[in-house]
């Protein structure tokens, strides 16, 4: 354990000064170049020694550094996360990061490049998402180049291991975009192979592997005369894959068809979508997600509103997809000093408002209510924000199980910040959180455990000291 983390913290030692060289270096050579984006944050975490609870040591667990600046047209971005490891992987640190840089006038053409480990590759923008950043590993490591005209844009990508559906392997991706205002074509090329797996349980020795090709055409048209958009796609698979019962090798296909009226308006009376979806039983991209169910012909999406005045809005969703099928509905309603918004589906029901008041201490009231039938799961959420930019949170949600309560105030005049959770299950949960602004930036110490807003995480996490520094050069 001793020799564990002392090698996380030699390597958070050495990425210091690594940073600081660069900064230095980047802070004598800036009045050549200076930029309203240049910035540096820097992060540190400590949490008690899991080996020595009793004792009361505590050590680093996770730092993190990022900088962004920018030379002549160039943007360059950095950053990085180092987490020390835990359990039965303590001697183990893990490592995320990224370097990215792109030209700056980007906007009618250029360039621009993005290496990373252990972060989000890269997300298709096709109908049927074909390939989702999400699916990566911690361990993978890979580049993202792009090369832009006035109306093109030309991407490629390549990661040494991604997670898909099967085993895992690397990701060789393709795409490119033309717009040419009323059409755009998107046609995207991916190619991943996985490495054979052995498997040697006692019932005898197999081994796995899943490859796969995919190649897809998307066509976009805009009408100007009718405020009608339509996107057409059309997608094909060729998947060899290896289980240890079956072996599947053979060619899928699969189309998607979107139609909108009014669908990027924000002030028009009537408009909608609505998107079909169908393919072949053995369709399925092992970087994307199921487009239909196994047994049904397709799926069908239908989304629509209408505003029959100028301060009411009534939208409604329905979803088919086989056996499963999604129902909704949302009524908004706008005052001269606020708003109320009733929406539900097959799952909850939801009630927001908000208030906007004048000659009083609360300039602002924003209260919600979210209630499932199915868990008998309900939360109430208030919110008050003072003239003072202060902010006052109340939360409380209750299932079949326990019930827990969140209480949560931000003094706006001193950065301040205190949250308290309350649970019947577990421990209290609570987090201080003091900022200083500075001239050029900030810094800010925390104790306790983060949420970010959502009660229901963060019960069984130890409390930690964060400290974060940020400077705006």
């Amino acid at each position: 354990m001793v020799l564990g983390c002392y090698a996380f913290l030699q390597r958070s030692v050495v990425l210091s000064i690594l940073l600081v060289i660069l900064v230095l270096g980047y802070g004598w050579t800036r009045p050549l170049y200076a930029q309203a984006t240049d910035r540096l944050d820097v992060s540190v975490s400590v949490l008690p020694n899991p080996d020595d609870l009793g004792e009361g040591t505590w050590a680093l667990r996770e730092m993190g550094v990022g900088w962004q600046g920018a030379v002549a047209d160039w943007i360059f971005a950095v950053d990085g996360l180092i987490q020390a490891g835990e359990g039965e992987q303590k001697e183990q640190e893990l490592w995320r990061g990224e370097l990215s840089v792109h030209n700056a006038t980007s906007g009618s053409g250029g360039v621009g490049l993005r290496l990373f480990h252990g972060k989000s590759h890269f997300a298709s923008g096709d109908l049927l998402k074909l390939v989702e950043s999400d699916r990566y590993r911690d361990d993978g490591s890979g580049v993202v180049a792009f090369i832009k005209t006035g109306t093109a844009q030309l991407t490629g990508a390549f990661v040494d291991s991604v997670a898909n559906i099967g085993d895992d392997g690397r990701l060789l991706l393709l795409e490119g975009h033309v717009d040419r205002g009323k059409l755009e074509f998107l046609a995207d090329v991916a190619a991943v192979r996985a490495q054979p797996v052995l498997h040697t349980p006692a019932s005898g020795a197999y081994t796995t592997s899943t490859d796969q090709v995919l190649a897809s055409l998307q066509l976009s048209y805009l009408c100007t005369a009718v405020p009608l958009t339509m996107d057409a796609q059309v997608a094909g698979t060729y998947t060899d894959r290896q289980t240890r019962t079956f072996r599947y090798r053979g060619g899928d296909g699969a189309g998607a068809l979107r139609l909108g009226y009014n669908s990027r308006s924000r002030t028009a009376r009537v408009g909608g979508t609505m998107q079909l979806v169908t393919g072949t039983d053995g369709f399925r991209s092992v970087l994307g997600s199921a487009i239909k169910e196994p047994d049904s012909w397709g799926a069908v999406d239908v989304r629509t509103y209408w505003r029959p005045s100028e301060n009411l809005r009534l939208q409604g969703q329905i979803s088919l997809d086989g056996p499963l099928s999604e129902l909704g509905a949302e009524v908004w309603q706008r005052f001269a000093r606020g708003d109320v918004r009733v929406g539900f589906n097959d799952e909850e029901i939801r009630v927001t408002g908000r208030a906007r008041l004048e000659k009083s201490v609360v300039a602002q009231l924003s209260t919600s209510l979210q209630y499932r039938p199915e868990s008998n799961y309900w939360r109430v959420k208030l919110d008050v924000k003072d003239r003072n930019s202060s902010t006052w949170k109340l939360d409380h949600a209750r299932d079949e199980n326990a019930r827990r309560i969140a209480i949560g105030m931000a003094l706006g005049w001193t950065r301040w910040q205190a949250v308290w959770k309350w649970s019947a299950l577990y421990d209290p949960v609570f987090l201080l959180r003091c900022e200083c602004p500075l001239r050029s930036g900030s810094i800010s110490a925390s104790y306790g455990y983060d949420d970010r807003g959502r009660i229901e995480v963060g019960w069984t996490q130890t409390p930690r000291i964060e400290l974060s520094y940020r400077l705006k050069l």
